[in-house]
């Protein structure tokens, strides 16, 4: 079993790899993270963003991120521009509550070093030029920007 699973590792990092200058590929460290991020947009931009860390510091924050989720009221997920339009998960919060809640999720994050925040933006000009066409090849395509980035 080990022996199949050292071969998956392989042929990932071989694929993660492909196509790299073999300058690029020789001497450099792989390094895989996990990334959580959230999406939207104004009438101009679509927006991606999150936070990236190794998979053990994700595990490390999970159980109290969860717990402050479970606070009433009850989160199912995290949502961005839900808690900003009080709206989906965020429907029965007020503006103080919500706000106390985002920090209370944000300092689930404070105590661990390795996490750090990512953000990505492209007019929806550009996107339909340059972006939509080709990504309509890809399955399963329901038009949203995070795959994209």
């Amino acid at each position: 079993m080990f022996s199949q699973i050292d071969e998956l590792q392989a042929r990932c990092v071989e694929q993660f790899y492909c196509g790299l200058s073999p300058d690029i590929a020789q001497g450099t460290a792989c390094v895989m993270l996990q990334v959580f991020n959230d999406d939207s947009q104004t009438d101009e931009y679509y927006i991606v963003a999150g936070y990236v860390a190794p998979r053990d510091q994700w595990e490390a924050i999970t159980p109290e991120w969860h717990h402050v989720l479970k606070h009433p009221p009850r989160l199912g997920y995290y949502r961005t521009s839900d808690a900003i339009a009080l709206k989906g998960q965020f429907e029965r919060f007020d503006e103080p509550s919500r706000n106390e809640r985002i920090a209370e999720l944000a300092r689930t994050l404070v105590d661990h070093r390795h996490f750090f925040g990512v953000a990505c933006w492209v007019s929806k000009k550009e996107f339909a030029t340059y972006w939509a066409l080709s990504l309509t090849q890809c399955e399963p395509w329901d038009g949203g920007l995070t795959l994209a980035c």
